[in-house]
Formats: structure tokens, sequence, C-alpha cells
């Protein structure tokens, strides 16, 4: 929301900046097991990990000893997956238009696109992970003066 974004820039920073990490994490090949884990949880998926595991890794066994890797199956980080791009942008405008789920699909322009993907902002979480991370977030949490809900 704008609102949280522009009232609690630091926080808002700071949550991109954790969400970029963690994809990070997840694009990792060891943490798959972990993730897995995570997501078979009751609170969650409430499934077992076996059935993860595929989505996760990217590796699918298909029986008779037929087994295909699709590295790129789940991409969390790779790739500048996270980066907010136009050409992003429109994909997803065209993507809304065509399931009819806008009222208004004029709406869905460019200056909407603008505002809702925001570079400047992904390059700040970029740039605020990649300088002395600690003391970087650090300070941005006590500028912030963080409330946990």
């Amino acid at each position: 929301r704008r609102d949280f974004a522009e009232t609690r820039e630091g926080e808002h920073l700071l949550l991109i900046a954790a969400l970029l990490e963690a994809c990070e994490f997840c694009d990792q090949p060891a943490n798959a097991e972990r993730i897995a884990e995570i997501l078979a949880r009751p609170e969650y998926l409430n499934t077992p990990v076996a059935a993860l595991l595929p989505g996760v890794t990217g590796r699918f066994h298909f029986g008779h000893e037929l087994t295909r890797d699709l590295p790129d199956f789940a991409v969390f980080s790779r790739h500048g997956a996270n980066e907010p791009t136009t050409a992003r942008a429109d994909w997803l405008l065209d993507l809304v238009r065509a399931t009819g789920a806008c009222n208004e699909p004029s709406a869905l322009n460019q200056v909407l696109a603008r505002r809702v993907y925001r570079a400047d902002i992904f390059d700040s979480a970029v740039q605020l992970r990649a300088s002395k991370p600690n003391d970087k977030i650090d300070e941005k949490r006590n500028e912030s003066s963080l409330q946990v809900a």
C-alpha cells in the first residue's frame, strides 16, 4: 500500500530488502529441502514434503526411470527475477486485462505501471543490502522505530 510505503519508508525499504534476501535464500539448491519442509507444515500447505520438492528443486521423476531436471522451474531471485521492469509491468497489466478482472481496463496503463513498479525503491533496497548490510539495516531500523504487530 502506498500509504505504508510513504509514511513508513524505512520499514518499507527493510521489508523489500528482507524479501530480496529471502528470495536469494530460496534460490540456493542447498536450501530446497528446508523450504519444502516449511511449506509442508499444517499451517501452510499441509502436504508431504516429497510432493513439494520437485517444484522447489526442478527435479521431476516420472517413473520408469525417467527423470527430468528443469533448473529454472522455480526462480526466486536469479536472472533479475524481482527487478520491477517496464516489460514485467506490461505483462502483468495485459494479464489482468485478459482475465476481465478489472472493471476499467483503461485504468491499467503506463501511469499505473510506473506508480506500482518502483525501480527506485527496488534499487534502494538492493543498495541497502549491498553496502555494509548489518550497519545500514540497523541504521534504517533505528530511523523507522519499527513496530512489530
